[in-house]
């Protein structure tokens, strides 16, 4: 936790020394309150209360009690924050960023292509049902019309065969 609270400072006062930009004096001006140069724990302690003190103990290399631009760069450097070595990593970042977007794309691709293939094969198998129903349904159905002209055809010949003898209907 103090390590991420006081990383801003750190960048910061390590961004001024290394690029000399507006915003890097900036920065190291807005925490060098008297205008001196250095930061005193008078001044981190301003800024980052009891936490002023534990980034002075990290950074002040020569043991002076306060915190040259030099030291500063030297820190933010160890750090990270250097441009060059920002740029890299954030190049690197955005690399395995789109490589594991990619990822995800080749992952719901195939999420989508198996789901469709199941789609496919439960709407075959549907079909399939649907059509062995129809052919029993239509053999049933053949199969009681045969029955029933069977017996039509039955009942026609008793009563043809009762009218020849004269047997009355």
């Amino acid at each position: 936790m103090i390590k991420l609270l006081l990383a801003p400072a750190i960048v910061a006062a390590g961004l001024l020394a290394t690029t000399a930009s507006a915003e890097g004096q900036a920065a190291f001006a807005n925490l060098d309150i008297n205008g001196d140069g250095y930061l005193s724990e008078a001044e981190l302690a301003a800024r980052f209360e009891a936490k002023g003190a534990l980034y002075l103990q990290r950074v002040d290399a020569d043991g002076d009690g306060r915190i040259s631009k030099e030291e500063a760069r030297g820190h933010a450097q160890r750090r990270g924050g250097d441009d060059a070595k920002r740029a890299e990593f954030e190049q690197k970042r955005a690399e395995k960023m789109e490589a594991a977007q990619a990822q995800r794309e080749a992952w719901k691709e195939e999420a989508h292509a198996k789901k469709d293939a199941w789609k496919e094969e439960a709407k075959a198998k549907h079909e399939a049902w649907k059509d062995e129903a129809k052919a029993k349904r239509d053999a049933h159905r053949d199969e009681a019309k045969a029955k029933r002209d069977a017996h039509r055809d039955e009942r026609k010949a008793k009563i043809e065969g009762r009218a020849k003898v004269g047997i009355g209907n």
